[in-house]
């Protein structure tokens, strides 16, 4: 996953995200959220996400077997982020292996190019080389931008997420179990919302 693409600057460098990485990494990925949250605020990270994002980084950005953390270089500044894992879904269905889009965004002043659409290639190549027959992704229902790009590669809608907002007495809310606010050791860790784009489009027309 280090190749390039002759449509796009010569000083872009594709690379695979290193640990000594993390805060490049957890830096797009928190304005990928700043986003996200003005879309839904459902989707604001968590007083500590940055603590249990470096455990599960650290912990993960070496096993390319399960997932591809890439990041894109101009100089010494990273200014796209893609991760793209391994999703095992439950045992009672038959196709319940696939790769999951988790995190897409490119930093404001690189938009309007190529450079969205090498990343999609570049999820696709580490899918099918990973033996997974497709990606799937999660994408905000009020985001037209991000559904409009997906459809330009070739991604169709297969499925909806419906909510019903319930109104709960004070001090009604239940929190997380302890053991899934601490120890971040699923894969569902990167899987809430996190392929919104940013607004001023990110995604190339």
């Amino acid at each position: 996953m280090h190749e390039s693409s002759a449509l796009l600057p010569a000083d872009y460098r594709f690379a695979l995200a290193q640990a000594a990485d993390f805060e490049a990494v957890a830096t797009l990925f928190e304005a990928l959220h700043r986003f996200n949250a003005g879309l839904d605020a459902h989707y604001t990270l968590a007083a500590n996400w940055r603590d249990q994002m470096h455990i599960y980084f650290t912990n993960s950005c070496h096993d390319t077997e399960r997932v591809l953390w890439q990041l894109v270089w101009h100089g010494q500044q990273a200014i796209a982020l893609l991760v793209v894992e391994r999703h095992i879904g439950s045992p009672l269905f038959a196709a319940r292996v696939w790769a999951e889009l988790t995190a897409i965004y490119i930093a404001e002043g690189y938009r309007g190019g190529q450079l969205s659409t090498q990343l999609i290639k570049q999820a696709q190549a580490w899918a099918t080389a990973h033996g997974l027959d497709r990606i799937e992704l999660y994408v905000t229902a009020s985001n037209a931008h991000a559904k409009e790009f997906y459809v330009r590669h070739s991604f169709v809608p297969v499925q909806e997420i419906l909510r019903l907002p319930l109104t709960l007495p004070p001090n009604g809310v239940s929190p997380a179990p302890a053991s899934q606010a601490t120890t971040p050791t699923t894969h569902d860790l990167l899987e809430y919302g996190q392929h919104a784009p940013l607004h001023t489009d990110p995604y190339e027309r």
